[in-house]
């Protein structure tokens, strides 16, 4: 989402017009109400595999790319440069990029926390003798800001807060999923300059308090299947009134009473740091992901909604 800040005020004051009349009294009882009665629902009757929704749709060679990466762990823990090959068929017409990204898509998409390591790492690839060679080299900085001598205590660190946070949640499905929302715009505040480190990650959301939306919606899948609960991180297009135009983001998609959702902390949190954070918390919270207009998912998966 790359709103300046003069834009981001305009583009607010027409999401605060759309949704004024469905959203503006919404309170915990409503928004458990809502879902009880069947309001701004879609339900599908696919069966979903949520913590590995993206790696069900990759073939066969961006399987063994993300295998071979979730197997890495202990290597991107420990900071250590990772080489694996990824053996080829014989006259195969390979688009090798378009592989390896669809591939790294779907490792971070599903593995939120991964971006904590993987966005530290720089990726190079070659092809020869009947295989694809990857390359990942370390390349942290001062500017990477894990706050500690090592990723791994900085992960260990970050579980730690996450665990804690978890363990006060109460109450049914959604009212743990308001708590999340609520707890991640109550801790972080939106990166304006798009300049600081790892605000595009689950470190930089719930350790430094700054984040974008990608860095949102990690979070909030993160935190909320540590809880138990159905999410997934979806990226697309959100509109822009001001422009006329739809400009990338990223945001979630949460499974409960059967049924799917559209929560997006971003937009929520913006109204908190334009003062109208009290009144409109819960714009964009439990709509239907089918019914929005504002936002669009991308093409490069497909979903179930």
């Amino acid at each position: 989402m790359t709103f300046k800040k003069g834009v981001r005020w305009f583009s607010l004051i027409w999401v605060y017009l759309i949704l004024t009349i469905s959203l503006s009294k919404f309170t915990n009882p409503e928004i458990t109400y809502a879902i009880e009665k069947d309001y701004y629902t879609h339900t599908s009757y696919e069966t979903v595999d949520f913590k590995k929704y993206y790696y069900l749709q990759l073939d066969n060679i961006e399987k063994e790319i993300y295998n071979n990466l979730i197997n890495s762990k202990e290597k991107f823990l420990n900071e250590e440069k990772i080489t694996f090959a990824i053996k080829l068929e014989k006259n195969q017409n390979l688009d090798f990029e378009k592989i390896l990204q669809k591939a790294f898509f779907a490792y971070t998409y599903d593995n939120p926390e991964v971006g904590i390591w993987f966005n530290h790492y720089k990726r190079y690839y070659s092809n020869s003798n009947g295989y694809l060679y990857i390359i990942l080299k370390p390349n942290f900085t001062t500017d990477s800001n894990l706050e500690f001598h090592s990723v791994s205590e900085a992960f260990k660190n970050f579980q730690i807060v996450c665990n804690s946070f978890v363990e006060t949640l109460y109450g049914t499905d959604v009212q743990k999923i308001q708590q999340i929302h609520d707890w991640l715009i109550e801790r972080c505040t939106y990166d304006d300059t798009y300049s600081l480190p790892n605000t595009n990650n689950v470190y930089g959301t719930i350790i430094n308090g700054y984040s974008v939306c990608s860095g949102f919606a990690h979070a909030f899948k993160y935190i909320a299947e540590l809880a138990g609960l159905n999410v997934l991180y979806v990226t697309g297009y959100s509109y822009n009134s001001v422009l006329n135009t739809f400009e990338p983001h990223a945001w979630n998609v949460v499974y409960v009473n059967n049924k799917y959702f559209l929560v997006d902390v971003t937009f929520d949190n913006t109204l908190k740091e334009d003062n109208l954070y009290n009144s409109r918390m819960h714009n964009l919270f439990l709509l239907s992901p089918i019914n929005d207009n504002i936002h669009t998912v991308n093409t490069y998966f497909h979903y179930p909604f």
